[in-house]
């Protein structure tokens, strides 16, 4: 995160705004850990469409993990705001 932030330009300090969160990280690139190492400068997207990805997601990853864990129902969007409107 910190470096996303200093890459973007933003200030560190948006590490700290208090939110607990999760990171996770999905390969969309055939070149993706190359990239990420920096032994490549120009990420590679031939590797699938969305439907195909969502899908694989949403059946490895997302139904699982509801069916274990309801807390999402509770979930309420305001409570995640960083900046009052």
């Amino acid at each position: 995160m910190r470096k996303a932030l200093r890459k973007l330009g933003l200030p560190h300090s948006l590490n700290f705004h208090g939110i607990r969160r999760q990171v996770f990280v999905a390969p969309l690139a055939t070149n993706s850990r190359q990239f990420l190492s920096g032994y490549e400068n120009v990420l590679d997207y031939s590797c699938s469409d969305m439907e195909s990805l969502f899908s694989h997601f949403k059946e490895r990853w997302l139904l699982p993990r509801a069916g274990r864990n309801k807390s999402y129902r509770k979930f309420d969007p305001k409570t995640y705001l960083l900046w009052n409107k």
